[in-house]
Parts: structure tokens; C-alpha cells; sequence
């Protein structure tokens, strides 16, 4: 994480960088921790990308939360902030596009508000437990979504658990695909 921490370090006095891409790298707690720390202070990035790293927990909570204070980024791996926050999106289709645990929390904040939104399209992608949860929770508030697809995504029983409860509240969901997890008797 030495390496994401020189970047965070470097974001924090930057004035002009508007994107940064560290996808498909090794970060993790100590790295993602210091990137949402550098978001706090950071006011011109529009674009942060980390898909397909290793961050979860403590470390993706917080990088979720500095993504979601961020008054600047517009996008967030492949999650579009702007639109979602302005509910100008009612079909939302993020299959195939390595979201993980950091990404699927910032959605689900954003779904759990959202006015529009009926259609999301999450498939082969990587939220694992943790977003599965974060989705459950936003599930048991939302009351626009009829379509959801998280197919693919590597949940096993304890975020299925979490889908499950939300379903026991929610009036609105119609259509659910759980495939290709590793739901088990």
C-alpha cells in the first residue's frame, strides 16, 4: 500500500488532477484509508477509479463515505455519482464491470435515495457479502426499484440472508436474480 499512500499523499495538495485510475492494482486497508483521507481534501477530482482491488471492511466504509462527501467526483469506477445523485437514471446497467465491495456501497447509498431508478443491473461483478448487505439495506427503504440483478457476484449465504430480509419489507421489487452465487441448503 506504499504506493497508494505516495498517490493519496499527492492528492491532497493537488489543484488539477481530475482523474486518477489505480484499477486493477493491490490495494488495500492502509492504501484505500489513505485515498478516502486524500478525498477529504481534495477539491478538483472528478473521476476515481479502483475497481478490482483488494479493499473491503473498515477500509472500503471509508472510501465510501469520503466518495459520497466528495462535492466534485462525477464518477466512481463505473458508478455515475452525478446522475444518480441528480435521480435522472431509471435503468442503470453495471453487469460485467468489476465492481467490489467500495463501489457497491457507494451504490447502494445512492439507490437507497433514489426517486427513479427501477432497473439496476449489477451481474458478474464482485460486491461479495459486504455490498450484498449494503443492497439489502437500501432495498428496505427503496421504493421505486422493481428490477434487480445480482447475479455472478459471489454471495454467499450471509449476504443472501441480508437480500431476504429486505424482500420481507419491500413492496416494489419484482423481479430478483441471484444465480451463479455460492448460495448453498
Amino acid at each position: 500500500d506504499q504506493g497508494a499512500a505516495a498517490i493519496a499523499d499527492a492528492l491532497r495538495g493537488n489543484k488539477v488532477l481530475k482523474t486518477l485510475d489505480l484499477e486493477f492494482n493491490s490495494i488495500r486497508a492502509e492504501g484505500a484509508a489513505a485515498i478516502a483521507e486524500a478525498l477529504r481534501g481534495n477539491g478538483v477530482l472528478n473521476n476515481l477509479d479502483v475497481r478490482s482491488n483488494d479493499i473491503s471492511g473498515d477500509a472500503a466504509q471509508q472510501l465510501a463515505t469520503a466518495v459520497l462527501a466528495s462535492s466534485t467526483l462525477e464518477l466512481f469506477g463505473s458508478v455515475p455519482l452525478k446522475e444518480l445523485r441528480a435521480n435522472t437514471l431509471d435503468r442503470l446497467d453495471l453487469s460485467h464491470e468489476y465492481l467490489g465491495v467500495p463501489e457497491a456501497l457507494v451504490l447502494a447509498k445512492l439507490v437507497e435515495g433514489s426517486a427513479v431508478l427501477k432497473t439496476l443491473n449489477l451481474n458478474f461483478n464482485k460486491i461479495g457479502v459486504e455490498g450484498a448487505k449494503a443492497i439489502g439495506r437500501a432495498l428496505e427503504v427503496n421504493g421505486v426499484l422493481t428490477n434487480l440483478d445480482l447475479s455472478a457476484n459471489g454471495i454467499s449465504d450471509e449476504g443472501t440472508a441480508a437480500i431476504a430480509e429486505a424482500l420481507r419489507g419491500n413492496g416494489v421489487l419484482t423481479d430478483l436474480n441471484l444465480g451463479y452465487n455460492q448460495i448453498s441448503d
